[in-house]
């Protein structure tokens, strides 16, 4: 509630940040952002998503948050990259929100300094992209949710934790 407060007041002067609240607030409301992991997630769920006119709207309006690269502070980037490679995945287009992720993981690594935003995209990316890895590849999985708890705690995202916990019990690592 506090955080669409504060985001509404820094739209108001910012084209950018008013696209973005706007974009966010269509992909929660229109089930745009899942939380379940994708094995979970009926395929009808995924072809709905696909065909809703707000989830394209979103987007719509993230790629052109993001065609403006430039101007966008680097928490601003890895937060839109984050949101829309999440919109894709609810929308069952797993390998463009895979390699979303991975762009958004590496971009944040070489960061010449961490933010609170590029920290939160980090975590989050390095946990949804662990959810595909593993299985391909068991031990980077485990490394990638690793990493994202180690982030999650360092910052004490109580959430982050509590996501990494369940895709450890999702995955067997628990």
């Amino acid at each position: 509630m506090v955080f669409r407060w504060i985001g509404r007041m820094l739209a108001k002067g910012d084209p950018l940040m008013a696209k973005q609240l706007r974009a966010v607030e269509l992909q929660e409301r229109n089930k745009g952002f899942r939380l379940e992991f994708t094995d979970q997630i009926p395929a009808a769920e995924f072809a709905a998503a696909r065909d809703h006119p707000a989830l394209q709207e979103a987007e719509r309006l993230f790629q052109e948050i993001l065609q403006h690269r430039e101007g966008l502070a680097p928490g601003a980037r890895a937060v839109t990259s984050f949101q829309l490679a999440m919109l894709y995945r609810a929308q069952g287009r797993l390998d463009e929100a895979e390699a979303i992720f991975e762009a958004l993981i590496h971009e944040c690594r070489s960061a010449a300094e961490a933010t609170a935003e590029t920290e939160w995209a980090l975590c989050r990316a390095l946990l949804r992209y662990a959810e595909r890895r593993i299985q391909q590849d068991r031990a980077l999985g485990q490394a990638l949710l690793e990493e994202s708890l180690e982030i999650a705690v360092k910052r004490k995202d109580q959430d982050a934790i509590r996501e990494n916990e369940w895709a450890r019990q999702h995955f067997g690592l628990a």
